[in-house]
Formats: C-alpha cells, sequence, structure tokens
C-alpha cells in the first residue's frame, strides 16, 4: 500500500513547529490539516499521556469558542506518537497564517488553573488521566521555544535527509525532562516512553533503553 502523507516527512530531521501537513478538498470546500509539532520525534521523550489528554480538552474547548475560527474548527486532537497534534480547519490557510491563533491557545493553556473542561466520568472516558501542571509547563516551553519570534524552518517541513542521533544528547534530554517533572511533583514513568534506535555511521541500529 501507498505511505500516508503523514508517514513520508523526516522525522529524523522535523523539530517543534507549525506545519501544514496537507489539504484537502471536500465538496467546493477545502480542509487544511494542521501539523502542531510540540516535541522533537525520536530526539526527547514523547509527551505523557496525562499532559496531552490536558491539552486535548482545553484547545479543543478554546478552538471550537473561538470568534473567529470556532465555526471553521474541524477537530483538535493528538497524534498517536505523543508528539505533538492535528488541527483540522476548513479553509485555505498557511501555517504563518494561524501562528496567531496558536499563541493565543497556547497562552490560553499556560495559564488555565481552573478545572479542566470535560473532566468528568460523566463527560469523558478516562477523566482521571489528567495532569494540568505539565499542560500549563509544555504550553510555556511551546509558546517561549517555538511560536514567539518563529522562524521559516518551523514553519515547512524539512527535506528528507539522513541524521545521526548520539545516545548522550538523548540521556541529556531524558534527565532534564525529569528534573522538570521533580520540580512541580509531577512522577515520571520513564517506561512509558519509546525510544529512538540510534545510527552510528554504517547505518547499524542500536536499540536504547533506560
Amino acid at each position: 500500500m501507498q505511505k500516508i502523507t503523514s508517514f513520508t516527512i523526516d522525522h529524523l530531521k522535523l523539530q517543534p513547529g507549525v506545519y501544514v501537513s496537507r489539504k484537502d478538498p471536500v465538496g467546493d470546500s477545502l480542509i487544511t490539516t494542521f501539523d502542531i509539532r510540540m516535541t522533537s520525534p525520536n530526539e526527547e521523550p514523547v509527551m505523557n499521556t496525562a499532559e496531552v489528554h490536558t491539552i486535548e480538552h482545553l484547545g479543543a474547548t478554546f478552538l471550537r469558542n473561538h470568534p473567529d475560527f470556532g465555526s471553521k474548527t474541524i477537530y483538535f486532537g493528538p497524534m498517536g506518537c505523543r508528539t505533538g497534534f492535528y488541527l483540522l480547519l476548513a479553509g485555505n490557510y498557511t501555517s504563518r497564517d494561524i501562528v496567531p491563533l496558536m499563541t493565543e491557545m497556547f497562552t490560553f493553556i499556560r495559564d488555565y488553573h481552573d478545572e479542566v473542561p470535560g473532566a468528568s466520568p460523566k463527560d469523558c472516558g478516562n477523566y482521571l488521566d489528567m495532569n494540568l501542571s505539565m499542560a500549563n509547563y509544555l504550553a510555556n516551553r511551546f509558546l517561549t521555544e517555538v511560536l514567539t519570534d518563529i522562524k521559516e524552518d518551523r514553519l515547512v517541513y524539512p527535506n528528507k535527509y539522513f541524521h545521526c542521533y548520539p545516545a548522550v544528547n538523548i540521556v541529556a534530554k531524558v534527565a532534564k525532562y525529569q528534573s522538570i517533572r521533580r520540580k512541580i511533583a509531577v512522577p515520571l514513568n520513564v517506561h512509558n516512553y519509546s525510544f529512538p534506535s540510534l545510527y552510528h555511521s554504517t547505518h547499524s541500529a542500536y536499540s536504547y533503553h533506560l
């Protein structure tokens, strides 16, 4: 079978950013799918399900209630790899077109400290799997490290190429992530995270496990 579009992106080079994943005609309209990539694929720990779930609830609530984009929002939800989210909007947009919208949304998530919308057994099928503190932290990181003065290379998908990630870089990123979670009193179960195969110059694969 032919690869779907998202599997043709070079995830060894992809960095956090806002990208147009695809555009699909539906009748006389066009739907733009955005890749809201929050972590570096295969280079740092993926987001835990609890913070992903919280961002999903807050982001969807914000977007559906947005005065300009509420009626244009088709879908907002997480990627299975837990490195980001997909946003589907009715209309023909570029990545830069939605930077102000994403800045608004992640500011809302960063500053939100109330009960998470829909976090109840009646409203959600897994309502206990929430982590607002980490959602606040990840939203702030995305705002400061990506969205503020965002550059063109974080708005357009990279070209495909082979890359090598030394094991020491991944270990350092994991250690940093653990430290951050300890500071906000949230335990990190590293066994929930998937780490990439590591390659040396002969392209032989090594598996790295904590």
